[in-house]
């Protein structure tokens, strides 16, 4: 093989490598694209969570300056009740159950625990402990109690049997 054959040769491999990377570019483009329109509704969520953290952070401080529970009850049922919860917050839906215990609303903090407790059992003992603590405030200690042991056996992972048993106590006293 003579000097010209090498350097045709070498000159050919250089043309199918350039054509191999063009390729590979246009692949890679065609990917990022996909990639970036898969990741789209996802990054459409995240930024109305990080929207929703940021409205309940400033309507909370907003309340504490000025005393105004009554909207921050309205902002957190827009967010948690009208748009559903866009980011890792379910401390948020204890938190307006709190809000309507703190202004009186002792039926709507009972029927909200309820809705929630359907929507999301891992909240199940909070649920039950804070049903417990609105019972307190009506001066039903006994039902109160069996709330509070409930509470305790669902942090242990004991959910089904206990919950049976309270709705047997329940149909009982109504």
């Amino acid at each position: 093989m003579g000097l010209f054959s090498k350097i045709n040769k070498m000159v050919a491999e250089e043309k199918q490598a350039k054509q191999a990377l063009k390729e590979i570019e246009k692949r890679s483009i065609a990917t990022s694209l996909a990639f970036d329109k898969i990741m789209e509704p996802i990054n459409e969520y995240n930024k109305k969570g990080d929207q929703q953290l940021e409205r309940l952070k400033k309507e909370t401080q907003f309340s504490k300056e000025t005393g105004d529970v009554q909207k921050l009850i309205e902002v957190y049922e827009d967010v948690l009740l009208n748009e559903g919860l866009c980011f890792n917050g379910k401390g948020y839906y204890i938190n307006l159950a709190e809000l309507y215990y703190k202004t009186g609303q002792l039926d709507k903090a009972w029927g909200y625990l309820n809705k929630i407790g359907v929507e999301h059992p891992e909240l199940i003992s909070k649920i039950r402990d804070f049903q417990s603590k609105v019972l307190r405030k009506e001066k039903k200690y006994q039902d109160a109690l069996l709330f509070q042991i409930i509470s305790l056996y669902c942090q242990r992972g004991f959910h089904c049997p206990l919950e049976l048993i309270l709705k047997k106590h329940l149909y009982k006293m109504g």
